[in-house]
């Protein structure tokens, strides 16, 4: 899109980042242009926390793939915490965690989890914890550790059905499904399968 002379540098670098990390949310990818956009105009302002927004964007749009997502949130990782910047630290830590997951690196996606777990549950980014949450099930899933990963899974979805989370309500379930099905409780799985179909039609 054209530059517009009367938008701030920083406003239109914040829009850029934050339009391509609600892209990557849903699973769009292919938008990877405007978060490094929003990365040059920072690093052009000299400004870390936009920066580090910007960052985390990119490793958002990449989180398909490890070795792409890496060092945009390690550098992203570093800034948020030279700034003490927690809130957007639990946020590149929930999207470290989904890429070490579809990398099929169970270890960093657990520890990922973890550590923004326990920290959402700090500050009370009550959004963040869930989401490390479920990738931390995630991780336990890929670990055969099947009865914690279940335990997280159900932890979340009652979560999300208190908090009116969408996202979450739908997600859950679906993983939810994933792992009693790997118990071989079926007919639990398939409850849990059709219980996600209904809530993503909220989505």
């Amino acid at each position: 899109s054209a530059h517009r002379a009367d938008i701030p540098a920083v406003v239109r670098g914040r829009a850029l980042a934050d339009k391509a990390a609600l892209d990557a949310s849903r699973s769009v990818h292919d938008n990877l242009d405007q978060a490094q956009q929003a990365v040059a105009i920072a690093r052009e302002i000299n400004d870390p926390a936009l920066l580090a927004r910007a960052l985390t964007a990119c490793g958002a749009i990449t989180s398909y793939s490890a070795d792409a997502a890496r060092p945009y949130l390690a550098e992203a990782i570093g800034i948020a915490r030279d700034l003490n910047d927690q809130w957007r630290l639990t946020q590149i830590l929930t999207w470290q965690a989904y890429g070490a997951f579809y990398s099929g690196d169970p270890v960093t996606a657990y520890a990922a989890s973890q550590e923004g777990l326990d920290l959402g549950a700090e500050i009370g980014d009550q959004f963040h914890a869930r989401s490390c949450r479920w990738t931390l099930g995630l991780a336990q899933m890929m670990q055969g550790d099947l009865p914690d990963a279940v335990t997280q899974f159900s932890a979340v979805t009652a979560d999300a059905d208190a908090a009116h989370d969408v996202l979450f309500r739908w997600g859950s379930r679906l993983a939810l499904s994933n792992a009693l099905a790997f118990r071989g409780e079926t007919d639990a799985a398939r409850a849990a399968a059709n219980a996600s179909l209904a809530a993503a039609a909220d989505l």
